[in-house]
């Protein structure tokens, strides 16, 4: 097992840009004007106004405020383009290109299937939806759950949906009519996280009360305890890697299956990120953050991972290496709520004040794109689906944004 304490890495703090939430809307309006402003780390906030570009071919592409604050360098219809000279910072602000209005309540979890055709939402008050992704519309409601539901997500056949939540069950659901196929208990305190393996025969499903869970849906039993920590675990990712592909030394046991070359991440909530190789059990890498829990983590490729903390801080990793994480950036001090990789150059950021970032991996003060929308309300999570982003949000709302104005 590798382990490692990386405090003399300190966080690159990157100039960070807001905009006045309806941005778009004033930019129908030929005079409309709205405000911008930009934070950089131990410096006084920048604040300014802009207005829409000239539409005139006489006027100038560029179109700076009063003070020369801030320069309006592009616009669309859905993005606009905002450079801060003083700060050095350029940034894309990108609108969804439709909102889906569908809970009372703060929406707490996400999901869409993987063609793209329904989505499923949950709450605090124990709801769950399964609703058209294109419309909003909603379909059925999945009843059963008890308080908070934490999570929730499509098994690949998009048909079936797996919830969990502060009432310690795991319930696995028909999307065609909301029937509840297997309730699964065990847990002593809530569940923060689930994932699916392959087709979904096994799950997994980590908890505050620090452990992480694989289940066989067939028979609603737990196979086994994973690990035992003495912290509880925030989030979970789960992916194939090579790393673990040709190592396993415990023989897989009926009905466990699909988890030979699989490695689990925990984010917890003592700061610490374990990287756990499933089938042989074992830890292959356990990262102190030390400063702060950690609420998020996501896979960017089969040997990389990147977690988000509770004080704003994404953290890097190469998960062959033990001496130190390979990045450290920071926007703001807002919790990193849900992390999505779109690909190993780019990552999606959502934060607990509703920011939602689009940053180079590679270069994390190249230009950043920032999805609006949200006000003050947090980013629950996050998907990707074809060529469209999902954002869910607790002011009860999805937002659809297109891959090509974020990218």
């Amino acid at each position: 097992m590798a382990e490692s304490d990386t405090g003399a890495l300190q966080p690159l703090h990157v100039p960070f840009m807001d905009i006045q939430p309806n941005w778009d809307e004033v930019m129908r309006d030929p005079n409309g004007k709205f405000w911008i402003s930009c934070r950089k780390y131990g410096e006084k906030s920048i604040q300014g106004y802009l207005q829409k570009l000239r539409d005139s071919p006489a006027a100038s592409r560029d179109q700076s405020d009063r003070e020369g604050k801030f320069v309006l360098r592009d616009s669309s219809q859905r993005t606009v383009t905002v450079e801060c000279p003083q700060a050095q910072c350029i940034t894309t602000f990108v609108r969804p290109m439709k909102t889906l209005h569908l809970h009372h309540k703060k929406l707490l979890c996400m999901d869409v299937s993987s063609g793209g055709g329904l989505g499923v939402s949950s709450s605090e008050d124990g709801k769950l939806w399964v609703w058209d992704a294109d419309t909003g519309e909603t379909r059925r409601s999945l009843d059963g759950h008890v308080g908070d539901v934490n999570t929730c997500r499509y098994f690949p056949s998009g048909i079936v949906v797996l919830s969990a939540g502060a009432d310690l069950r795991l319930k696995i659901w028909s999307a065609q009519d909301g029937s509840c196929a297997r309730t699964l208990t065990g847990h002593r305190r809530g569940i923060s996280d689930t994932a699916v393996i392959d087709r979904g025969r096994n799950i997994i499903s980590t908890s505050s009360d620090g452990t992480a869970r694989l289940w066989d849906c067939g028979s609603a039993q737990c196979l086994a305890t994973l690990c035992n920590l003495h912290s509880p675990i925030n989030a979970c990712a789960l992916a194939s890697s090579v790393l673990v592909a040709e190592k396993n030394t415990i023989p897989p046991t009926e009905p466990e299956c699909g988890t030979s070359d699989k490695i689990l991440l925990l984010a917890c909530d003592d700061g610490v990120l374990h990287a756990c190789d499933i089938r042989n059990r074992a830890t292959i890498l356990r990262y102190s953050d030390g400063k702060s829990p950690l609420a998020s983590c996501a896979f960017v490729s089969d040997t990389t991972a990147v977690c988000g903390s509770e004080n704003g801080c994404m953290t890097l990793l190469d998960l062959r290496k033990s001496d130190q994480a390979l990045l450290k950036v920071s926007f703001n001090s807002s919790t990193v709520t849900s992390l999505l990789p779109l690909g190993e150059n780019r990552c999606v950021a959502g934060c607990s004040d509703g920011g939602c970032l689009v940053w180079s991996i590679q270069d994390p003060l190249d230009r950043i794109s920032k999805l609006t929308g949200p006000e003050l309300d947090g980013i629950t999570s996050l998907r990707k689906v074809g060529g469209k982003m999902y954002s869910s949000c607790k002011d009860g709302c999805v937002r659809v944004y297109d891959i090509a104005d974020v990218c």
